[in-house]
């Protein structure tokens, strides 16, 4: 939330600089939307490599955002296909590790109709993802 403040200029003044740093200090610290941010700050720097690799960790700590951000770049060529399949893979687990019967019991209360979690956003928004061989395989239910 500093981070968001003083690159912002929320209540603060404007400091980029000093925004970045703790955006950086939260990430280490094991705040994905943190390392998601520094992600997307690198994406709009045009450092993708740098980028993928944030989304990537974030990814891995069940941040979706950060899946949709590495299948766009996968899409537009920025990313590589294993680095697609690696951030997907880490997800799914990281979304595994964090089920309960409470949580599972929630969900069974949400409205029906819409595409259920990741593999259903995915299908509907991506089709030809799921054709893919090396693909393919993590996104079935």
């Amino acid at each position: 939330k500093i981070g968001f403040a003083c690159c912002n200029a929320r209540g603060v003044a404007k400091d980029v600089a000093k925004g970045t740093r703790h955006w950086e200090s939260a990430a280490m610290l094991g705040d994905a939307s943190s390392r998601a941010k520094l992600g997307a700050m690198e994406m709009e720097d045009g450092k993708y490599d740098r980028a993928v690799r944030h989304l990537l960790i974030s990814a891995k700590m069940g941040h979706h955002g950060s899946i949709d951000a590495i299948i766009d770049l996968f899409l537009r060529g920025l990313a590589t296909k294993a680095q697609f399949a690696e951030g997907l893979g880490g997800y799914q687990d990281a979304v595994e590790e964090m089920k309960s019967p409470d949580r599972e019991g929630a969900a069974a209360r949400e409205p029906q109709g819409a595409p259920s979690g990741l593999v259903g956003r995915m299908r509907t928004r991506y089709p030809g993802l799921a054709s893919d061989p090396a693909l393919g395989r993590y996104l079935e239910e």
